[in-house]
Protein backbone atom coordinates (compact mmCIF):
# COMPACT_ATOMS: atom_id res chain seq x y z
CA UNK A 1 0.00 0.00 0.00
CA UNK A 2 1.06 3.31 -1.09
CA UNK A 3 0.14 6.14 1.47
CA UNK A 4 -0.21 9.54 0.51
CA UNK A 5 -1.07 12.94 2.64
CA UNK A 6 -2.43 16.25 0.90
CA UNK A 7 -1.22 20.04 2.10
CA UNK A 8 -2.11 23.29 1.93
CA UNK A 9 -0.72 26.31 3.06
CA UNK A 10 -2.51 29.70 2.99
CA UNK A 11 -1.84 32.87 4.88
CA UNK A 12 -3.69 31.66 7.64
CA UNK A 13 -1.55 28.57 8.45
CA UNK A 14 -0.99 25.05 6.83
CA UNK A 15 -3.59 21.83 6.97
CA UNK A 16 -2.86 18.32 6.53
CA UNK A 17 -5.59 15.69 5.33
CA UNK A 18 -5.63 12.21 6.87
CA UNK A 19 -3.20 9.72 5.42
CA UNK A 20 -4.80 8.02 2.62
CA UNK A 21 -3.56 4.39 2.60
CA UNK A 22 -3.17 2.93 -0.94
CA UNK A 23 -2.14 4.04 -4.61
CA UNK A 24 -1.43 7.56 -4.01
CA UNK A 25 1.74 6.75 -6.53
CA UNK A 26 1.31 9.08 -9.98
CA UNK A 27 -0.12 6.32 -12.27
CA UNK A 28 -2.81 5.32 -8.89
CA UNK A 29 -4.15 8.36 -7.35
CA UNK A 30 -1.30 10.93 -7.17
CA UNK A 31 -1.80 12.69 -10.60
CA UNK A 32 -5.55 13.57 -9.56
CA UNK A 33 -4.64 14.68 -6.05
CA UNK A 34 -1.87 17.15 -8.48
CA UNK A 35 -5.02 18.40 -10.89
CA UNK A 36 -7.08 18.40 -7.63
CA UNK A 37 -4.54 20.93 -5.77
CA UNK A 38 -3.35 23.18 -8.74
CA UNK A 39 -7.47 24.22 -8.30
CA UNK A 40 -7.51 24.62 -4.94
CA UNK A 41 -7.57 27.84 -3.34
CA UNK A 42 -8.68 28.39 0.02
CA UNK A 43 -9.03 25.95 3.26
CA UNK A 44 -12.52 25.69 2.55
CA UNK A 45 -12.00 24.29 -0.96
CA UNK A 46 -9.12 21.62 -0.14
CA UNK A 47 -12.01 20.42 3.27
CA UNK A 48 -14.23 20.15 0.06
CA UNK A 49 -11.66 18.08 -2.23
CA UNK A 50 -10.26 15.98 0.96
CA UNK A 51 -13.95 15.17 1.38
CA UNK A 52 -14.80 14.03 -2.13
CA UNK A 53 -11.64 12.18 -2.72
CA UNK A 54 -12.33 10.19 0.66
CA UNK A 55 -15.19 9.24 -0.44
CA UNK A 56 -14.37 8.23 -4.18
CA UNK A 57 -11.22 6.05 -3.23
CA UNK A 58 -11.00 5.44 0.33
CA UNK A 59 -14.26 5.82 1.88
CA UNK A 60 -12.92 6.06 5.19
CA UNK A 61 -15.88 6.59 7.75
CA UNK A 62 -16.11 8.35 11.54
CA UNK A 63 -12.24 9.80 10.89
CA UNK A 64 -11.42 13.32 10.52
CA UNK A 65 -10.05 14.07 7.66
CA UNK A 66 -8.17 17.67 7.89
CA UNK A 67 -5.94 18.76 10.65
CA UNK A 68 -3.98 21.46 11.38
CA UNK A 69 -0.01 22.05 10.69
CA UNK A 70 2.65 23.29 13.16
CA UNK A 71 4.89 24.21 9.87
CA UNK A 72 3.61 26.60 7.42
CA UNK A 73 6.17 28.11 5.52
CA UNK A 74 9.45 26.07 6.39
CA UNK A 75 9.07 22.42 6.24
CA UNK A 76 12.26 20.13 7.01
CA UNK A 77 11.86 17.19 5.42
CA UNK A 78 15.97 16.30 6.36
CA UNK A 79 15.03 16.11 10.23
CA UNK A 80 13.15 13.28 11.24
CA UNK A 81 11.13 12.49 7.93
CA UNK A 82 9.29 9.77 9.68
CA UNK A 83 7.66 11.57 12.72
CA UNK A 84 6.64 14.35 11.02
CA UNK A 85 5.17 13.25 7.47
CA UNK A 86 5.37 9.87 7.69
CA UNK A 87 3.24 8.86 4.07
CA UNK A 88 5.54 7.69 0.85
CA UNK A 89 4.18 10.88 -1.05
CA UNK A 90 3.47 14.21 0.14
CA UNK A 91 1.37 16.78 -1.88
CA UNK A 92 1.68 20.68 -1.05
CA UNK A 93 -0.55 23.32 -2.50
CA UNK A 94 1.08 27.22 -1.72
CA UNK A 95 -2.36 29.32 -1.74
CA UNK A 96 -0.32 31.38 0.19
CA UNK A 97 1.05 34.88 -0.64
CA UNK A 98 4.61 33.94 0.62
CA UNK A 99 7.05 31.56 -1.31
CA UNK A 100 7.12 27.92 1.02
CA UNK A 101 10.41 26.70 1.58
CA UNK A 102 11.70 22.90 1.64
CA UNK A 103 14.47 21.06 2.77
CA UNK A 104 15.16 17.79 1.85
CA UNK A 105 17.62 14.72 1.03
CA UNK A 106 18.65 14.62 -2.34
CA UNK A 107 21.41 11.97 -2.83
CA UNK A 108 23.47 12.61 0.09
CA UNK A 109 23.11 16.66 -0.25
CA UNK A 110 20.72 18.77 1.69
CA UNK A 111 19.08 20.49 -0.95
CA UNK A 112 16.37 23.77 -0.52
CA UNK A 113 14.16 24.66 -2.46
CA UNK A 114 11.14 27.32 -3.06
CA UNK A 115 7.34 26.29 -3.57
CA UNK A 116 6.21 29.91 -5.53
CA UNK A 117 2.79 30.99 -4.85
CA UNK A 118 -0.23 29.25 -6.49
CA UNK A 119 1.75 26.38 -7.05
CA UNK A 120 1.78 22.44 -6.01
CA UNK A 121 4.45 19.88 -5.24
CA UNK A 122 5.01 16.40 -4.37
CA UNK A 123 7.44 14.52 -2.92
CA UNK A 124 8.29 10.53 -2.20
CA UNK A 125 9.74 10.60 1.00
CA UNK A 126 11.23 13.59 1.23
CA UNK A 127 12.96 13.19 -2.31
CA UNK A 128 11.71 14.84 -5.39
CA UNK A 129 9.90 13.32 -7.62
CA UNK A 130 11.28 12.63 -11.29
CA UNK A 131 9.11 14.59 -13.00
CA UNK A 132 9.45 17.63 -10.71
CA UNK A 133 13.28 17.57 -10.75
CA UNK A 134 13.61 17.63 -14.69
CA UNK A 135 10.84 20.62 -14.70
CA UNK A 136 13.04 22.60 -12.53
CA UNK A 137 16.58 21.56 -14.30
CA UNK A 138 15.04 22.82 -17.42
CA UNK A 139 13.28 25.92 -15.83
CA UNK A 140 9.96 25.16 -16.97
CA UNK A 141 8.66 24.93 -12.82
CA UNK A 142 7.61 27.11 -10.58
CA UNK A 143 9.52 25.45 -7.86
CA UNK A 144 13.00 26.59 -8.00
CA UNK A 145 16.22 26.08 -5.58
CA UNK A 146 16.69 28.52 -2.87
CA UNK A 147 19.14 30.60 -2.64
CA UNK A 148 22.22 29.99 -0.51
Amino acid sequence: MTRGTLYIVTNEGCWSSTEFNGDMYPEGHGDRVMELLKNCNTYEQFCLIVEEFNKLHHKYAERQLVYPCQKQFFHDFAKDYSNDYFSDWTFFKNASSKDVEFKLWEKSDLESLMLRPGNVIRFKFGRFHEETKKEIENGSSEVQKAPL
